[in-house]
């Protein structure tokens, strides 16, 4: 396995664990940081890439309504 593809799973499981928004924005951050990381060593047009931005962007979001549904209606 290589350290992108590590990188990229340690981020997936961050957002798993998210329960509290602080956990989220902690997950947010450390996304941020993967593309930082990976944006100047991988090339912008390279597919892999792409649906992996892709797909945290899209993780994000579903946590991010996870979350704030459950706190809108005080539930986990």
């Amino acid at each position: 396995m290589t350290q992108f593809e590590k990188d990229y799973q340690s981020v997936v499981q961050e957002f798993k664990k998210v329960v509290t928004p602080d956990q989220l924005n902690a997950a947010s951050r450390l996304k941020r940081f993967f593309f930082d990381k990976y944006v100047v060593l991988i090339s912008q047009t390279d597919k892999k890439f792409i649906q992996v931005q892709s797909e945290l962007n899209e993780l994000e979001i579903l946590t991010t309504k996870k979350i704030s549904s459950a706190y809108f209606f005080n539930k986990n």
